[in-house]
C-alpha cells in the first residue's frame, strides 16, 4: 500500500538545500547560501576526503577582519552539518614562524600542503556602500575551492547580500593582512637568477627589546648589490628603513654593512609595541639585489611610530618582489615591549 506525505512548504525547501559529500543533486530553485556553498564541493569532494576553511580577506584592503572571520565561521558550520570531514587550518599569518626558518622559497603551494587538508575553501570580500536615505549596504563573497595536491581551483561560487547592523566595527576588527604577511614570508623564486650571497643578524641572540630600545644589525653581501631593509610592523603595516633621507641607496663599498652606521651616531632605530599589545611581534626584511629595486613609494619611519603603507601599496611590494629577479633576502623576526630585557 502506497503511502503520500505531504510536506511542510519550508520543510521541503530545506531539504532540498542541503547536501552531502558527492551526493548532491537537487538543488532548490530559490537559491540559499548554504546551497550554493554545498553545491561547490558536492561532487568534487570524495567520502573521507577533508576540506579545510582558510580565513577569508577583504578584497580591495587585504585586511582580514572579524566580518571575513564571520563568514568563514558560517561556511565552515555549513561544511560540517552537511556531512563533510571539516579540519581546522592554520591561517597563513601563523605559519610563518615555520616558513621563515625553512631552507627554500616561500609560495603559497607550500601554505595549501602545510593545511593537513585534501581540499581548501578560500575566499575573499568586497562591501558595498548604499547612498542616500534608506539605502542599504552589500557585501559580495568570492568563494574557490581548491585541490590542495595540485593547488587547482575546481570549484567557485560568489553571494551577494545585505549587510547586518553592526558590520562597521567587525570590518574594522584586524586582525592582520594578506599582503604584509606574504611580504615576510616571500622568496626570490628557485627557477630565477641567484641572487647575491646575504647574512644578517640583530644585536641580540634573543631579540626581544624594551620599548624604546635602540637596535642595530650587521648585514654581510657582496661588494656592488643595492641592499633595502625593510620593517614589517606589528599594526599590519610595512615602512622602509635603508635607504633613507640620511642614506641614499648607493650599491655596497664593501661586503659589510652596519645599521645604523657607528659614523652617523645622531642616527638610531628604536623599537615600540602597539599600544595595546605587549609584547608586538614584528621582523626585519633585508633584501640584497644585483638591480636597484624601485620601493620610493614606501614612507621611512623618520621619527614616526609606526607611519608605514598598508592595503594597496603593501600589494605592490609583493608585485616588485614577485617579478623581480637576482635578489636575496634575510628576515629577522623580534619581539618588543612588556617582558623583554
Amino acid at each position: 500500500m502506497k503511502r503520500f506525505v505531504v510536506l511542510p512548504l519550508f520543510l521541503a525547501l530545506l531539504m532540498l538545500s542541503a547536501c552531502t559529500p558527492a551526493t548532491l543533486e537537487t538543488v532548490s530553485a530559490t537559491k540559499t547560501f548554504e546551497g550554493e556553498v554545498c553545491e561547490m564541493a558536492a561532487g568534487r569532494v570524495k567520502s573521507g576526503e577533508s576540506i579545510g576553511v582558510v580565513a577569508f580577506y577583504d578584497g580591495t584592503s587585504g585586511d582580514y577582519t572579524a566580518l571575513g572571520d564571520q563568514w568563514r565561521g558560517r561556511v565552515t558550520g555549513i561544511m560540517a552539518e552537511n556531512g563533510f570531514t571539516v579540519k581546522a587550518v592554520r591561517d597563513m599569518e601563523l605559519i610563518i614562524d615555520v616558513m621563515e626558518r625553512a631552507d627554500r622559497d616561500f609560495s603559497e603551494s607550500d601554505f595549501w600542503r602545510k593545511s593537513g587538508s585534501n581540499y581548501l575553501i578560500a575566499g575573499n570580500y568586497y562591501l558595498t556602500r548604499g547612498k542616500g536615505t534608506g539605502a542599504v549596504d552589500y557585501i559580495e563573497l568570492n568563494l574557490k575551492l581548491l585541490r590542495v595536491k595540485d593547488q587547482q581551483v575546481v570549484g567557485a561560487c560568489q553571494w551577494r547580500t545585505r549587510l547586518q547592523p553592526g558590520w562597521q566595527a567587525k570590518s574594522a576588527t584586524i586582525r592582520g593582512n594578506k599582503y604584509q604577511k606574504a611580504i615576510e614570508v616571500i622568496g626570490p623564486g628557485v627557477n630565477r637568477t641567484p641572487g647575491p650571497p646575504l647574512t644578517a643578524v640583530l644585536d641580540r641572540k634573543n631579540p626581544c627589546y624594551p620599548a624604546g630600545s635602540e637596535v642595530t644589525m650587521k648585514i654581510k653581501s657582496a661588494v656592488g648589490v643595492y641592499l633595502y631593509i625593510l620593517n614589517v610592523a606589528a599594526d599590519n603595516s610595512v615602512t622602509i628603513n635603508y635607504p633613507n633621507a640620511y642614506l641614499t641607496g648607493k650599491p655596497l663599498v664593501s661586503g659589510e654593512f652596519i645599521f645604523p652606521p657607528p659614523e652617523l651616531p645622531n642616527l638610531s632605530l628604536e623599537l615600540y609595541p602597539l599600544p595595546d599589545e605587549n609584547p608586538s611581534r614584528e621582523a626585519f626584511k633585508i633584501i640584497a639585489s644585483f638591480q636597484p629595486l624601485d620601493f620610493s613609494f614606501l614612507k621611512v619611519s623618520d621619527g614616526q611610530i609606526y607611519a608605514g603603507v598598508k592595503a594597496v601599496e603593501l600589494k605592490k611590494v609583493l608585485a616588485i618582489l614577485q617579478k623581480a629577479s637576482g635578489w636575496s633576502e634575510v628576515t629577522l623576526p623580534y619581539l618588543v615591549g612588556r617582558g623583554c630585557k
